[in-house]
């Protein structure tokens, strides 16, 4: 028998992988309590790894001004959250933190293991959301219930607007185009071009911004560290794959079916996945000025966490409403309050410095993120959360090593 104080390095890096693994698929792929299944399974990974730490005689790396910024942003969080008209939702947004504390504390713990876990698990998961997601429309022939019953997933679209896969795949195609990359060898060609195919066919044009912004920086730096020069066939890679990105993220605008090529593009597209036609801002003005809205009504102590209820009229006879701006740090700023808003967004500003200052494909996979929470719900995800958090201790926590040296 294993025991838990004696794991060697090997070993931990398996029982990581699994753990990340297991919280990113269980709420992926939109099963009955999956989304339930990894809101508990959180605190409980960042439990065994503080207790295997505590077994091994360690003590906690986390700077203590880190855990103590993020200590009183809870507390005003706990503050908004007795304040708010929703206690009980507000109660479950204040849990989603408080979960992510054990979460930041064991990212600085474990910094190079969560390096070394993160790229193959964000693999394992998008070939696997990509499997389910083709089969999913066969299997719920017979079966019409196994459909994921909510938009918390990423193997199907929900809302009939876009599948949230091409959201995940961007995470994937950031770490495979590092690999295509460094590696030089044309088999992670392949997997980056089926990818993008998806990505592609998702119809979500957060994923073609995102990827597009992302790929942009990712083959500037890595045409500065001469990883990849002008006579080099790689360079078509990238820019092609931009080219293609902005295309589409066009071709599904309704506002530019006047063009007859982009017309019958978003025909294909739409008709392929039964997806709606969407609108250049799709109502996003709206929500960020409503999300402001709220702050400017309760500025310090703000609404309360999950308690942003917008309200619009999405045609002259039907009324629909949101929780979420899509807009990760007015939600913050609405929810919580301004106090709240500063602490948080200090922690964050101080991964957002560091991942500058020392570039890798954490720094990407952040950059990717953060873009993606500007103008989509993803941020409410409690996997994709996760992953940020994770990401967020890691880059400071390998910053703080590297200044050691």
């Amino acid at each position: 028998m294993i025991r838990l104080s004696n794991l060697n390095s090997t070993s931990l890096l398996v029982i990581f992988t699994f753990s990340l693994l297991s919280i990113i698929i269980s709420e992926g792929l939109g099963l009955s309590y999956g989304r339930i299944f990894s809101f508990y399974l959180i605190p409980l990974f960042g439990i065994i790894f503080l207790l295997y730490t505590y077994l091994k005689n360690k003590s906690l790396l986390i700077p203590k001004y880190i855990l103590f910024i993020y200590l009183l942003f809870l507390l005003f969080s706990g503050f908004s959250t007795i304040h708010s008209s929703n206690i009980t939702r507000s109660f479950i947004g204040f849990l989603t933190y408080l979960f992510q504390l054990f979460v930041l504390v064991v990212s600085f713990q474990y910094p190079k293991t969560i390096s070394k876990a993160l790229p193959i698990v964000i693999l394992i998961s998008a070939t696997i959301f990509t499997i389910y997601s083709i089969l999913l429309p066969y299997l719920a022939i017979n079966n019409y219930s196994i459909l994921p019953k909510h938009g918390y997933q990423f193997v199907y679209s929900y809302f009939g607007s876009h599948n949230h896969l091409g959201d995940f795949l961007v995470l994937a195609e950031v770490v495979l185009f590092e690999l295509m990359i460094k590696k030089r060898k044309i088999i992670w060609v392949f997997p980056f071009l089926f990818f993008l195919y998806l990505l592609l066919t998702s119809y979500s044009r957060t994923a073609y911004l995102t990827l597009g912004i992302t790929i942009f920086f990712q083959s500037f730096f890595y045409f500065k560290s001469h990883f990849i020069n002008s006579n080099s066939a790689l360079i078509f890679i990238p820019f092609i794959t931009i080219i293609l990105l902005f295309f589409s993220f066009f071709a599904t605008v309704q506002e530019f079916r006047e063009f007859p090529f982009l017309k019958n593009v978003n025909q294909i597209l739409a008709n392929q996945n039964l997806l709606k036609p969407k609108h250049l801002t799709a109502n996003r003005p709206y929500y960020f000025y409503s999300g402001l809205k709220d702050f400017t009504s309760n500025p310090i102590l703000g609404v309360g966490p999950n308690n942003l209820n917008i309200i619009y009229r999405q045609d002259l006879n039907k009324i629909n409403w949101t929780y979420t701006s899509h807009n990760y740090f007015i939600d913050i700023l609405a929810e919580r309050g301004l106090i709240a808003f500063v602490l948080l967004v200090g922690i964050i500003g101080l991964a957002c410095y560091f991942s500058i200052k020392h570039i890798s494909l954490y720094s990407f996979l952040y950059w990717a993120l953060l873009i993606m929470f500007q103008v989509d719900y993803l941020f409410t995800f409690n996997s994709v959360l996760f992953i940020f958090i994770l990401l967020t201790g890691t880059i400071i926590a390998k910053n703080n090593s590297l200044s050691k040296k």
